[in-house]
């Protein structure tokens, strides 16, 4: 019998990179589902209409789904703007999720948190024991959502990870993901001949390519339907731990290295001295059988055969 796996925010990056990925799988039914209108090129993905306000609406998305993967969320922007509205489906609007949820026996539930979560300013070591002291709403409403899960946990299996910076190619051409810094640049060095910086460029940051990320979203699959159990909550990123000018010059070196064209590297602020430095800690998601296979490179020259597949005449 199939398992069946309903995946929300089905018109964003992380749920349509997701979704085609685990398609691929016979053992798996895969459903989307979204509260805009949906477009996906797979035709063995189901897709659904969900109105977050509507409990039956809930509950009609979750009826006979044995995993859920909650992708939906407002992002940074949004939760700067509507802080208030972001918090809101973070908590009263994921509570009446979950109820529904477990009233249709729903086995599993994974939800997608952010390293964001930790602290305004990411530095030093970040693990799973690391304090919870946001600032930024966007990170202030993943925190109120692990709360909200936690809740139920009793009720029904809840998984948290809190995702590093990811990148990589969309699943299609109407996905919006060319605001995430990596894609970005990889999207500037084909079209423009150049990457502009919007920072100071100092931030250090971690990546993970989106690869990785349906990796372990299929692992975890797997590990559940053979009875094993995962943390509750844990971190997920990469071997490529950078501050945001250093990933430029990475970028503009391996664009140099297949075009053979020198790429100017421009910064728009002033960068100020800075000492930080990151140790986002996956470890233990890694001790608890997920093995890594970052080939970042291979996705990065991904990147620049998409943009130049699909964007070298936008501009």
């Amino acid at each position: 019998m199939k398992k069946k796996i309903l995946i929300t925010g089905g018109s964003g990056y992380l749920a349509g990179t997701i979704s085609s990925f685990l398609c691929k799988n016979k053992d798996y039914e895969v459903s989307i589902c979204s509260s805009s209108s949906l477009r996906t090129k797979h035709k063995d993905i189901n897709t659904l209409k969900v109105e977050w306000n509507n409990k039956s609406s809930l509950r009609n998305i979750c009826k006979g789904k044995d995993i859920i993967i909650h992708c939906a969320s407002p992002d940074a922007s949004f939760s700067k703007k509507y802080p208030e509205a972001s918090y809101e489906f973070s908590n009263n609007i994921l509570d009446s999720f979950l109820n529904e949820a477990i009233y249709n026996k729903v086995k599993k539930f994974i939800y997608f948190s952010s390293a964001h979560v930790y602290q305004p300013k990411l530095e030093g070591v970040l693990n799973e024991k690391s304090p919870i002291i946001p600032k930024h709403p966007y990170g202030v409403s993943k925190k109120i959502a692990e709360q909200t899960l936690l809740n139920k946990k009793e009720l029904i299996e809840i998984n948290i990870i809190r995702l590093s910076n990811a990148f990589g190619i969309p699943s299609n051409k109407n996905l919006n993901c060319w605001k995430l810094v990596v894609n970005d640049f990889c999207k500037q060095a084909i079209l423009d001949k150049k990457i502009l910086i919007n920072s100071d460029g100092t931030q250090v940051r971690n990546f993970v390519s989106i690869h990785e990320v349906c990796r372990l979203i299929d692992f975890m699959i797997t590990y559940f339907f053979k009875g094993k159990l995962l943390p509750t909550i844990f971190n997920f990123g990469g071997n490529w731990t950078l501050s945001i000018f250093d990933m430029a010059k990475l970028i503009a070196k391996q664009y140099e290295k297949h075009f053979d064209l020198n790429l100017d590297i421009l910064i728009k602020k002033n960068p100020k001295p800075t000492t930080a430095k990151l140790n986002f800690n996956y470890d233990l998601i890694v001790k608890s059988g997920f093995k890594p296979n970052n080939n970042d490179i291979a996705h990065i020259d991904e990147l620049f055969s998409y943009v130049r597949n699909n964007y070298n005449n936008v501009r």
